[in-house]
């Protein structure tokens, strides 16, 4: 599902790229991941086949994109911002979004930091990797960003697993404070 999913954003939106990154991150197991993967593939070139016709002129389109500068690759259409200023209006119109994305950052540094050889619980396992998942695809989005000129829709993809963030990070949260009370409750 979860391949299948990112494929079809794929397929609706060039900047839903970076969602490729959860059927990488999250499944367990290198057959969980190449079925992901195979998943997502499949359901791009079934979403894709109308326009399979077009696919030449849609790779040079997206060529010219990553090869120029300023708006859509073309130098006539310059870009007025520096990358620094593109992140700060981004920042400033999305501030929620950004601390939504920093605090999850931190989160995963600091789970991969203390991670010792010990035993999490499965659940607690698959939440801190769809966190890291879900944070390296805003992270990414972020970076695409730096490319083009700003626009808030660029960042429609990353915006959208907001509420995912929100809730893995109160999941794990609560595991926290559970684990935080049984240790108070033992001394």
């Amino acid at each position: 599902l979860v391949g299948s999913l990112a494929g079809l954003g794929l397929a609706t939106k060039v900047t839903a790229a970076p969602l490729l990154l959860i059927p990488l991150l999250y499944p367990r197991g290198w057959r969980a991941k190449l079925g992901a993967c195979v998943a997502s593939g499949m359901t791009f070139a079934v979403a894709t086949l109308p326009a399979w016709s077009q696919a030449s002129r849609f790779l040079a389109f997206q060529s010219q994109i990553i090869k120029g500068r300023g708006l859509y690759g073309l130098e006539m259409l310059p870009d007025v911002l520096s990358k620094g200023g593109r992140l700060w209006a981004c920042a400033r119109q999305e501030w929620c979004f950004f601390v939504v994305v920093l605090l999850s950052a931190a989160v995963v540094a600091v789970q991969a930091w203390r991670s010792r050889p010990r035993r999490h619980s499965p659940a607690a396992a698959s939440e801190a990797r769809l966190l890291l998942a879900v944070t390296a695809v805003e992270l990414t989005e972020i970076a695409l960003l730096l490319k083009q000129p700003y626009q808030a829709r660029y960042l429609v993809p990353a915006l959208g697993l907001v509420g995912l963030n929100l809730s893995l990070l109160f999941m794990i949260a609560a595991r926290q404070g559970r684990r935080v009370s049984r240790r108070v409750a033992a001394a």
